[in-house]
């Protein structure tokens, strides 16, 4: 492993060398087509700009941008000493040349090392040519959004289906009541907080009992967004949308019998699904991960003999197909606990800052005796997960669980 890091750190200081010494060369370019503009060399040489733009490979947009950097250089030197150390990008410096000023320079300038394009373009339309910084105010995205004529008439349909009172929803108010409730239906940190706001209503009714057994109301079990309203309703939009049964179907899970009836559905449903997959080892490893399971806590453990690896392929295969789902009050304590966000802790002492591609990871794999425990469990992004699994049961074998399916090479 040692010798791994090194050979990734010298990978590293090459790349970074490189990329200094592109940047010194991207400066260098903008000087000498600033010195090709002050000479006024397309006009002298009997060319056009776009002409003498493709005698030195540059297209007439580049040329055009190199020019304008130029002429920022030219008056405001700090500009080009930050493109020439990679502080400022050609892009940042372009979208500043009609707004900088001697009187702003102070401004806009150094917000170019600490904003990215969009963040320096909203900050720019602030400032004004005296050097005034405006009131902020509310920021706005533009979305471009192409449809085929398809995708419209089911925009169309949405439109109708969300119209009331008279009230026809424009394209945004459909877009974002669609936004809203896909996030109350998929989002597992939304659901968790649902999950625990039942709990405490849950204990607060419990202690107004005066300690009794206390029960929640009907209208409190059910509080999930429209479409989970009952045990059946709950077990159709949950697989519309892929999740688990017991996800979307608190309700059933507050009694014995409902968690009971879910648990069933989910089995045959994961096992009807995945019945071809889970016949191989592989297969099992994807059947687990259709199921929202680590890859490699159905991993293969070493072992010394092939008869003893068959056995604990056998263990493991076995393992994968029917080892239960964690609990839904753990899985919502980790989403909770991790705030949605990868918690690999990097050699800096920084954490991951990853949130997309988020999975919950088994500090002791299933398939070496780690449980279905808070204390077991963090979310991890799927590069570190991979990355943890790989080290631990094995290279080869998360390149064979990596590799899809019709691109493996047929059995003997």
């Amino acid at each position: 492993m040692s010798d791994v890091r090194e050979e990734l750190r010298q990978l590293v200081k090459a790349a970074a060398a490189l990329h200094r010494s592109e940047q010194a060369l991207i400066y260098e370019s903008v000087l000498a087509v600033g010195r090709l503009e002050h000479r006024n060399a397309a006009v002298n040489l009997g060319l056009s700009q776009a002409k003498l733009a493709a005698k030195i490979h540059l297209s007439r947009d580049q040329y055009c941008k190199r020019a304008q950097v130029a002429r920022i250089i030219l008056f405001f030197p700090e500009a080009g000493r930050m493109l020439k150390d990679g502080d400022a990008e050609l892009s940042q410096l372009v979208m500043l040349s009609a707004k900088l000023t001697r009187a702003n320079a102070h401004l806009l300038l150094p917000a170019v090392k600490s904003m990215s394009c969009e963040e320096l373009r909203r900050f720019a339309a602030r400032v004004t040519p005296e050097g005034e910084v405006l009131a902020e105010t509310v920021a706005t995205v533009v979305v471009r959004l192409e449809l085929t004529v398809a995708e419209h008439k089911q925009l169309d349909r949405l439109r109708e289906v969300l119209a009331a009172s008279a009230h026809v929803p424009s394209t945004k108010e459909i877009f974002m009541t669609a936004l809203s409730s896909l996030l109350e239906l998929r989002d597992p940190l939304r659901k968790a907080e649902r999950a625990r706001g039942r709990r405490e209503r849950q204990d607060a009714a419990t202690r107004h009992a005066g300690g009794g057994m206390g029960k929640i109301t009907a209208t409190e079990v059910t509080s999930e967004p429209a479409g989970v309203k009952s045990d059946t309703g709950a077990y159709l939009c949950a697989t519309r949308h892929g999740e688990r049964v017991h996800d979307a179907c608190p309700a059933a899970a507050e009694s014995d019998t409902g968690a009971d009836l879910c648990a069933t559905r989910h089995r045959a449903r994961a096992h009807d699904a995945c019945s071809a997959g889970a016949e191989s080892d592989t297969g099992a490893d994807l059947c687990a991960t259709r199921h929202g399971e680590s890859p490699h806590d159905a991993g293969s453990v070493p072992s010394s003999t092939p008869a003893r690896a068959d056995a604990a392929v056998a263990r493991q295969r076995d393992a994968a197909r029917h080892r239960p789902a964690v609990p839904a009050a753990i899985r919502h304590d980790v989403w909770l606990r991790d705030q949605g966000r990868c918690a690999w802790v990097l050699e800096d002492g920084s954490r991951c800052e990853e949130r997309t591609m988020i999975e919950l990871d088994h500090v002791e794999p299933w398939c070496r005796g780690g449980g279905h425990t808070a204390d077991n469990l963090k979310l991890a992004c799927r590069r570190h997960n991979a990355g943890r699994a790989a080290a631990m049961l094995g290279e080869q074998r998360m390149r064979e669980w990596r590799t899809p399916r019709r691109w493996r090479a047929a059995p003997p």
